[in-house]
C-alpha cells in the first residue's frame, strides 16, 4: 500500500563539493554512453548550438556509433572515462550538466555531486530527475530542439544569474541530502519497525 512507502532521499556531503562558479565555456555530459542515457538527442543538440563545445565523459557500448553520428561536427569532444580528481575538475570547470534520459532515472548521484558545486544540471523531465531539478532545467525527453533551446537560454544567461540558480541548487542538496538527516530518518524509520 502507497501508505506503507517511506521515501528517503540519498546522502551526499556538500562538504566535500567546492563551489566552483568559474567555468571553461563548455556542456558536460557525464555517465555511460549507452542507448537510455539521450545521446542521440544531445548530439542532435549539439548540431543546433554549433557555436556551443560539449565534452562526452564516460565510455560505453554507444561510443562507436555516437562518434559516427558526430563525426562532421566540430563541437563535440569524446573525453574517454575519467574519475577522482580530474572528473571533479571536469565538473568543475564545465559551464552547465546535461543529463538527456529517454530512460526512466531513479535518483542520480551524477546530479546531486554536480548540485553541491553549484553547476546548473539540465535534464529529461522523466522518472526521479524532475524530483531533483526545478522546471526550468527540465526538458521533454527525446526533443534535441528543446534540449538545444534550455542549454542556449543558460549557456548565454549572465555569470550572476547561473551563480545564483546554483547556490540554490547547492542549498537544496545541504537541506535534503545531509547525510545526518538521512541517518535520523533511516534510524527513525528502522525505530517504528521494532
Amino acid at each position: 500500500p502507497r501508505a506503507k512507502f517511506v521515501h528517503i532521499p540519498h546522502p551526499i556531503d556538500a562538504r566535500a563539493w567546492q563551489l566552483a562558479p568559474d567555468d571553461a565555456g563548455y556542456v558536460a555530459y557525464i555517465g555511460r554512453l549507452s542507448e537510455e542515457k539521450g545521446l542521440k538527442v544531445l548530439v542532435a543538440a549539439a548540431r543546433l548550438t554549433p557555436k556551443i563545445k560539449y565534452k562526452l565523459i564516460g565510455t560505453g557500448e554507444q561510443e562507436a556509433e555516437l562518434r559516427a553520428l558526430s563525426a562532421d561536427l566540430s563541437n563535440i569532444e569524446f573525453c574517454g572515462f575519467k574519475s577522482g580528481a580530474e572528473l571533479r575538475g571536469l565538473i568543475a570547470e564545465a559551464r552547465l550538466l546535461v543529463l538527456p534520459a529517454v530512460w526512466y532515472e531513479n535518483y542520480p548521484i551524477s546530479v546531486l555531486e554536480a548540485k553541491a558545486m553549484g553547476k546548473i544540471m539540465i535534464a529529461s523531465r522523466i522518472g526521479g530527475l524532475p524530483e531533483l531539478l526545478p522546471d526550468e532545467l527540465l526538458f521533454k525527453p527525446g526533443e534535441p530542439a528543446l534540449l538545444a533551446e534550455l542549454v542556449q537560454r543558460w549557456y548565454t544567461a549572465s555569470p550572476a544569474a547561473r551563480h545564483e540558480v546554483g547556490l540554490g541548487l547547492r542549498r537544496q542538496v545541504e537541506q535534503v541530502n545531509d547525510p545526518h538527516r538521512h541517518l535520523a530518518a533511516i534510524t527513525a524509520l528502522y525505530e517504528s519497525l521494532v
